[in-house]
């Protein structure tokens, strides 16, 4: 230990620290804890731990077999997680595997007595049920390779077990060069005898069932292009799971109401800014691709910042609403949201008053929504506040200019934006050269709105808030 090995650990530090980063973003944005790889995300996270005992052991903190020990909980969670999914066992039993492990490592580097050497027999179990799981996997396997990795990973699962269970041994006085051996050899066989083979021969199976595509909706900083690229590649396989009237009076059962109405200075102004993003732009919301043309069926990909990290999320206009004394529209959420929701944003002037509402009726769709709902309706407040004074805001000048800049190819079919049409407020005239454009730029009266949601609204299905 000293200064100089602390250094040099931590570039390994930041290593483990990111790939933990990973699984707690993985874990967040799973639709449901009902799964077997939560537990391979608890492990993910285990790995950053680890990096950090074994940095703070630099500095001479903690002791070396607590470190070993907490290289278990990464490593049987994991292979348990991936384990189970191949055999299509009961889901609960990686994460239950997941977290004996975890209690175990904790009551290991914190208690003594009687707890420890209960965390130590809990720890030989669990990688005695590990060891099983893989060799039911194993069977399964026509591969020699295949079969082979996995056997290996099936013995380094019971030597860790068994190992373990010497220092357990210790306890009741069995003494001797064998225990002895046993202690020194336990943490670098797990680390490496376990993991090495197991992991390489779960990975060389064929994924079936597949594994999960499901993106991350978190990330550290702004997203990359490529990622960026691919989820824009992904809309028009995304489907919307919601079918809902964001202006009715009561969300239906299972999911929340969110809604608010401020006034605006100039109706005119409004519709511009609406229709070219000005609200987003102003709560920081990115798009891509940069301005959608809001169109009936268009997808779009944004960007939420939230603090250093960001969301990204996917949407699709349902609808376009214009009549004398209205104009907006109504997007759903499609699969990479964070939120089941259909939020409208209406302008109106009836009252003479002209004023802008946000509606948003939405459920969660990932553990993070789920499990802290009330920070979801204040992140949700946060940024339709935001779109509220992006649109009433807007200048004028500034609308004007950006207002010819909204233009779009559609497999080079060129269309434009028509002010005056927009000023007229009775219709939302654009002039395309194929009738496809006639349906994606069809609007109809606010009266008529609700006509698009004639089927009854239905609530979530699960009844547990996280399963």
């Amino acid at each position: 230990p000293g200064p100089l090995a602390f250094l040099l650990s931590l570039p390994w530090l930041v290593l483990t620290g990111l790939i933990a980063l990973a699984g707690t973003f993985r874990f967040l944005t799973r639709p449901s804890i009902s799964t077997p790889m939560v537990a391979m995300d608890i492990g993910l996270v285990m790995i950053g731990v680890t990096g950090l005992t074994l940095t703070l052991r630099h500095l001479g903190i903690g002791e070396s077999a607590n470190a070993d020990y907490r290289s278990i909980a990464f490593l049987v969670p994991v292979i348990a997680a991936e384990s189970v999914r191949q055999r299509n066992a009961r889901w609960w039993l990686a994460p239950l595997l997941a977290v004996a492990v975890l209690a175990s490592a904790i009551a290991i580097a914190f208690y003594d007595g009687p707890v420890e050497l209960a965390a130590y027999g809990v720890l030989a179990l669990s990688c005695g049920v590990t060891a099983v799981l893989l060799i039911r996997v194993g069977a399964d396997q026509p591969n020699r390779n295949q079969a082979s990795l996995l056997t290996a990973g099936v013995l380094a699962g019971l030597g860790a077990g068994f190992l373990a269970a010497g220092r357990a041994f210790a306890y009741f006085e069995v003494t001797g060069d064998v225990i002895e051996w046993m202690q020194r050899l336990d943490g670098p066989l797990v680390a490496a005898g376990l993991a090495a083979p197991a992991l390489v021969g779960l990975v060389m199976l064929p994924a079936d069932p597949p594994r999960s595509q499901r993106r991350t909706f978190f990330h550290v900083g702004p997203p990359t292009k490529e990622q960026l690229s691919r989820l824009v590649e992904e809309l028009e396989e995304g489907t919307s799971k919601a079918d809902l009237n964001p202006l009715a009076d009561e969300p239906p059962v299972g999911y929340r109401l969110h809604r608010i109405t401020r006034a605006v200075p100039d109706f005119e102004n409004s519709c511009e800014a609406l229709w070219t993003w000005a609200g987003h732009e102003a709560a920081g919301i990115e798009l891509t691709p940069e301005q959608p043309p809001i169109l009936i069926g268009k997808e779009f990909v944004s960007t939420v910042p939230l603090g250093p990290f960001t969301i990204t999320t996917t949407g699709r206009v349902a609808a376009l609403i214009s009549d004398t004394d209205h104009y907006g529209f109504v997007y759903s959420t499609l699969d990479h949201h964070p939120l089941i929701a259909t939020e409208a944003i209406i302008l109106d002037k009836s009252t003479g008053r002209p004023t802008i509402t946000i509606s948003t009726i939405w459920r969660a769709n990932c553990v993070a929504a789920k499990l802290i709902r009330p920070f979801s309706d204040k992140v949700l407040g946060r940024l339709v506040g935001g779109y509220m004074n992006g649109i009433a805001e807007a200048e004028a000048a500034t609308i004007g200019a950006r207002m010819m800049d909204v233009m779009s190819d559609m497999s080079k079919r060129q269309y434009e934006v028509s002010r005056d049409a927009i000023r007229a407020e009775s219709t939302l005239a654009m002039r395309t050269t194929t009738d496809v454009l006639d349906e994606e730029v069809s609007t109809q009266p606010l009266s008529e709105f609700e006509a698009l949601f004639a089927r009854p609204l239905r609530g979530p299905e699960e009844e547990n808030p996280l399963v």
